[in-house]
């Protein structure tokens, strides 16, 4: 289930664990998760941690927070469920929202292969509730994939975020507005409007990506792919 977004109110569902949400999960006991002294501090620290500590990478939506957590790598789907996990670990409400973007904005990583993708493709991001407002912040492109992908390209936006405003990335590629993702498991259940990858092509795309990207050896020492 997917809802426009009211970015005015926080609501008590921000913070509740849930199959795919499962920061209870014993796969997150005894993992050192960085945090601040503050909701705002500890938001940003966890924002950082996510983006560049699980490189951008090909994997499905069903998938837990948790079994990200452990594997080290996600797609934006991904990356996104861990953080809002981590945050709400930590009694700060967030959540899922998507935004439909052309598939043009996957090229400076996927090349060619973004023609299998379909036109729009949805892309999920966070939404966290700070000081009385909802505010974007999009934790996917981690910083090697940053570099060496979309640098170069002179793009317009970067992948730093502040904490105090909204956070938007491949602002040249919107097609259309975004929104929330109430309800994780159905939404995910089926493919929040995008098609699934296969998953035997996977462990192929990832070396594929990694190996442009520049995380071929860590990740091959760490997943063995």
């Amino acid at each position: 289930m997917a809802m426009n977004i009211n970015k005015s109110t926080g609501d008590a569902i921000w913070l509740d664990e849930t199959y795919y949400c499962d920061y209870r999960s014993d796969d997150f006991t005894g993992v050192v998760v960085p945090h601040g002294n503050s909701s705002r501090e500890t938001a940003l620290t966890l924002f950082e941690y996510v983006r560049d500590t699980i490189p951008l990478s090909a994997d499905s939506l069903s998938v837990t927070a948790s079994a990200t957590m452990k594997k080290g790598y996600g797609a934006c789907w991904n990356k996104t469920l861990l953080m809002v996990a981590l945050l709400r670990k930590f009694s700060i409400p967030a959540r899922i929202a998507k935004r439909p973007l052309r598939r043009a904005f996957l090229k400076p990583l996927i090349g060619n292969d973004v023609y299998f993708n379909n036109d729009p493709y949805y892309h999920c991001f966070v939404q966290v509730h700070l000081e009385g407002s909802w505010l974007d912040a999009d934790p996917s492109v981690d910083g090697k994939t940053y570099q060496k992908c979309y640098r170069p390209l002179k793009v317009s936006w970067n992948i730093q975020w502040d904490g105090k405003r909204d956070h938007v990335i491949h602002t040249e590629n919107i097609a259309g507005s975004p929104e929330t993702i109430e309800d994780i498991e159905a939404s995910f259940s089926v493919g929040i409007g995008n098609r699934s990858i296969p998953g035997f092509i996977l462990p192929f795309l990832n070396r594929k990506y990694w190996k442009k990207t520049g995380w071929s050896n860590e990740m091959n020492r760490k997943c063995c792919v």
